[in-house]
């Protein structure tokens, strides 16, 4: 059994069926959960993994209006800003379909205050928006029209406290 690091805050490993009831437990150790507020939030759970090793189901997002409410702006000022060092990292699993042109959001936090993605131009993206408008990007350099049909793992680290953000 893995025990994650203390400053890890949340760990959704998307492997429980909650495509009609039910919320997605937080497996850090603190106690945060991911909830669906309206029913056409809820993902269909499928039989399909990165790994055998890592699990054998997993929730299946459809790009559109699936998604997981994990906690309000406040919160997780309080634990990142306020209440930590400004640092974060996200990372997610994520098996790209073929890719048709738009934009679709890995994470999007705050309603586009922090996105994490595939663009337009099938490259990741990272933004952060603060200070009504003021926003930071990061845009990858690596299209991923090889890794349609694949399962990749995708992270980004960022520091909101460095001035090389800005």
């Amino acid at each position: 059994e893995y025990t994650s690091h203390a400053d890890l805050q949340m760990w959704l490993k998307m492997d429980k069926d909650v495509s009609s009831a039910g919320d997605i437990p937080d497996d850090s150790g603190n106690s945060k959960v991911g909830g669906f507020p309206a029913s056409n939030d809820r993902p269909a759970f499928v039989p399909d993994t990165p790994s055998p090793h890592i699990q054998s189901h997993c929730c299946d997002f459809n790009g559109s209006t699936n998604q997981v409410n994990i906690g309000s702006a406040s919160d997780w000022d309080a634990t990142i800003v306020e209440g930590g060092d400004s640092q974060m990292t996200l990372a997610v699993w994520v098996n790209l379909d073929a890719h048709d042109g738009g934009v679709e959001h890995f994470m999007d936090f705050g309603g586009d205050n922090i996105l994490f993605g595939r663009q337009a131009a099938n490259k990741v993206y990272f933004q952060t928006e603060w200070n009504s408008g003021a926003a930071a990007w990061w845009l990858s350099t690596i299209l991923l029209d090889d890794y349609e049909g694949t399962w990749i793992h995708v992270a980004v680290s960022y520091d909101a406290g460095s001035t090389a953000n800005n």
